[in-house]
């Protein structure tokens, strides 16, 4: 599916391919943690480059999540471990919700 994403935004003739970072049904917000599910992977990001366009993923969330809300563990997640992932992977830029790093 990560391919197919990449050509079908060329098909409708978009040169910057802006991908969730994760599944929105993800069990971890962090991919350091077991059950993460990047939506955006690096096949989708190399095919995209390939087919000439530009990569900026969002929302890489900063907001946050205490023990009681979304997820139990996000008290104790490095938000910056999707970011590291995401830079590692040749992306083009990050779209996000930080006000301030």
């Amino acid at each position: 599916m990560d391919v197919q994403i990449a050509h079908a935004a060329l098909e409708i003739g978009a040169d910057i391919l802006s991908p969730s970072a994760d599944f929105l049904t993800s069990p971890s917000p962090d991919p350091s943690m077991a059950g993460h599910l990047p939506f955006t992977t690096k096949h989708m990001v190399d095919e995209a480059h390939r087919l000439g366009m530009a990569v900026k993923p969002f929302t890489v969330s900063f907001i946050d999540y205490s023990p009681s809300k979304t997820h139990p563990c996000s008290a104790q997640v490095n938000r910056l471990n999707i970011v590291e992932q995401l830079l590692s992977w040749g992306v083009d830029g990050i779209i996000t919700d930080c006000k301030s790093a």
